[in-house]
């Protein structure tokens, strides 16, 4: 296992230069919490439904949930906002508390933004909990970065979002 770890931080290591004449463009990507996230622990997953438009929880019992994001393989922060949207169809407003897991270089370095926030019921509304490297990381955009949740009875993650630059050449 140390090997790996080793070995992907020779890879972006090698990979951390960019051309003097790089144009950025921002993107931004929204993934279906479906596709990217999923129970923390096996425990988690009798609770968790996994819809085609949330993994939403319908247990008795908080259930915690990790969805991963992508990171840029050169080794270089360019994730600058991270989005997770909630929504509630449990019978009371509940607090919802999310972390967002940053990598660091190689995977060696992780920072750690806990983020809790009130959730009304609303099965047609969605709430938003972001992290902005400008608010939350002192303008360091996020390398590889990850958001363990914890999700009361009746909330679910509909999607995440996530805001980039990309090096698309001169």
């Amino acid at each position: 296992m140390h090997r790996s770890f080793a070995m992907l931080a020779v890879l972006a290591a090698a990979h951390t230069f960019q051309p003097a004449n790089a144009v950025n463009a921002v993107r931004s990507e929204v993934r279906t919490g479906v596709r990217d996230c999923q129970g923390a622990l096996p425990s988690f997953e009798g609770s968790l439904r996994k819809r085609p438009l949330a993994v939403q929880n319908e247990g008795t019992a908080l259930a915690f949930v990790t969805c991963g994001m992508e990171g840029d393989n050169s080794g270089i922060a360019n994730t600058s906002k991270i989005f997770v949207l909630l929504r509630n169809i449990g019978t009371a407003t509940t607090d919802v508390s999310c972390t967002l897991v940053d990598g660091g270089v190689g995977l060696f370095t992780p920072l750690y933004f806990p983020k809790t926030i009130s959730v009304p019921v609303n099965a047609m509304g969605l709430t938003l909990i972001q992290w902005t490297a400008a608010t939350d990381n002192g303008g360091v955009k996020f390398l590889y970065p990850a958001i363990s949740c914890g999700l009361p009875p009746g909330v679910g993650i509909p999607a995440t979002m996530r805001e980039y630059t990309e090096d698309v050449g001169a």
